[in-house]
């Protein structure tokens, strides 16, 4: 009887690799269990191949949604894209501040040395930490009301950046001329409102550079606050 070609359980491969051909003998009486080899035999072997070709699909898509995740990160800019940040004598006596709305006038809206002084001390204020305006006001010799008003009509945020000046209480206080708080009194001649769109905009700034609020509007972290140094 000649000898036959045949694949049996026993011999099946057990890493993941194509089953291979054995040669048996009819001589132990017993008859061998026979596996034949057919397409859907080799399907797990083509799922395999499948599964992999599916995780490597998975891991570009990852990759893209950060791309376009670090993408607008880098983007996020209030809607506008500020001016240049002049820093020459020549070109601040030059800058004319941008009108806020269409339409809007731009007479006497030169920057005032005041401002100049306040824009700079803005930028020695390190991302994730935070300043007060009572604290620029005694850094300035000044008032925090004359710093709130320089705040409101910073040409440049968020490159110079007035979202990181809270309350004195570390309420989050406002940003873009609107004042965020828990009622409509009267302080300091400031009305306040309700949370709006732009004091939604500062808490964002804040967060992504690594300062957050409570629920109440409150700065978490107190070592957050700026020691008033350069960085």
């Amino acid at each position: 009887m000649p000898k036959v070609t045949v694949i049996t359980l026993d011999d099946a491969p057990v890493s993941l690799e194509p089953p291979a051909l054995a040669a048996t003998s009819p001589s132990s009486g017993k008859r061998p269990r026979v596996k034949q080899v057919t397409l859907d035999s080799l399907l797990p072997y083509k799922k395999l191949e499948r599964d992999e070709r599916i995780v490597e699909g998975k891991a570009e898509k990852q990759r893209m949604i950060k791309a376009v995740e670090e993408e607008a990160e880098a983007t996020f800019v209030l809607g506008r894209v500020p001016p240049p940040f002049p820093l020459s004598v020549a070109d601040r006596l030059a800058f004319v501040r941008p009108a806020s709305r269409e339409g809007e006038r731009k007479a006497a809206e030169k920057v005032t040395a005041f401002q100049w002084k306040l824009y700079d001390l803005l930028l020695t204020i390190p991302e994730g930490r935070v300043s007060t305006y009572g604290q620029l006001a005694t850094l300035l010799s000044s008032s925090p009301r004359a710093v709130g008003s320089a705040l409101r009509s910073n040409p440049f945020a968020p490159y110079v950046p007035c979202h990181r000046i809270i309350a004195s209480t570390l309420f989050i206080g406002g940003f873009c001329g609107e004042w965020t708080g828990k009622s409509k009194t009267k302080t300091a001649g400031t009305s306040q409102a309700g949370e709006g769109k732009k004091t939604g905009e500062k808490i964002e700034l804040l967060r992504r550079e690594g300062v957050e609020f409570d629920s109440k509007g409150y700065l978490k972290d107190k070592s957050k606050l700026w020691d008033g140094k350069k960085a």
